[in-house]
């Protein structure tokens, strides 16, 4: 029974599935962070995390819906590397929306965050705009 061992034979079949997988991980990743750098649109559900870097300072929260309006907390800290350097104190903030209403954070360098109160204060759609060129 040399050479047919179940075992190695699950091995092979194994390796291929996940190089398959693996590709398309990938690909669906790459997707993923050149939209982000494109500043495309981005839907949040209920205390699912998000993190921005507008400018030089980096926004981390979530949203939740209270009383029937979208509550985004954010904590806005320098974007600092945090194996380099302690990031200096960051700043709380609490803001509330009706559903559809929006708000726009921006930087100094011209990056802007805007969010929008998605209908029923269900989502919250995050559009990051980079800095306009003259």
């Amino acid at each position: 029974m040399a050479g047919h061992s179940k075992w190695a034979n699950i091995q092979h079949r194994k390796g291929r599935q996940d190089a398959k997988r693996g590709k398309i991980f990938t690909r669906l990743i790459k997707e993923i962070t050149v939209s982000a750098r494109m500043g495309g649109a981005q839907t949040f559900r209920p205390t699912q995390g998000l993190t921005y870097v507008i400018g030089s300072k980096r926004a981390v929260g979530f949203f939740q819906t209270v009383a029937g309006k979208c509550q985004l907390t954010l904590m806005i800290a320098e974007a600092v590397d945090p194996d380099v350097a302690q990031p200096p104190s960051a700043a709380r903030m609490i803001l509330a929306m009706s559903p559809g209403q929006s708000l726009a954070l921006g930087s100094a360098e011209g990056e802007t965050m805007t969010a929008t109160c998605g209908a029923g204060a269900d989502t919250l759609e995050v559009v990051r705009n980079g800095a306009v060129r003259s």
